[in-house]
């Protein structure tokens, strides 16, 4: 999937209670783009900005059902993630 992030400051994302990424958004607030599958990050320019995010990309797996995504620090003035299906 792909996470829009929309804030500024250090946030930290989790899935289901576990630390998946640091994201260092800075000042004004931006927009940071999380391609899970690629393992890049973009802001809404589409310019790399993957110094910008730490953590672990294959640990953000959606396992089925219901998943919570939060966040702590920094100001976050949106969260979207892409909608996502995949058949195996």
């Amino acid at each position: 999937p792909k996470i829009t992030i929309t804030g500024s400051g250090t946030v930290s994302l989790y899935l289901n209670s576990t630390q998946i990424f640091t994201i260092n958004m800075g000042t004004p607030e931006i927009e940071i783009i999380i391609d899970i599958d690629a393992m890049n990050a973009f802001d809404e320019s589409g310019n790399l900005m993957n110094r910008s995010v730490t953590g672990n990309y294959e640990s953000f797996v959606l396992p089925k059902g219901e998943n919570a995504i939060s966040w702590s620090g920094g100001t976050v003035s949106g969260v979207s993630v892409e909608n996502y299906s995949r058949w195996l």
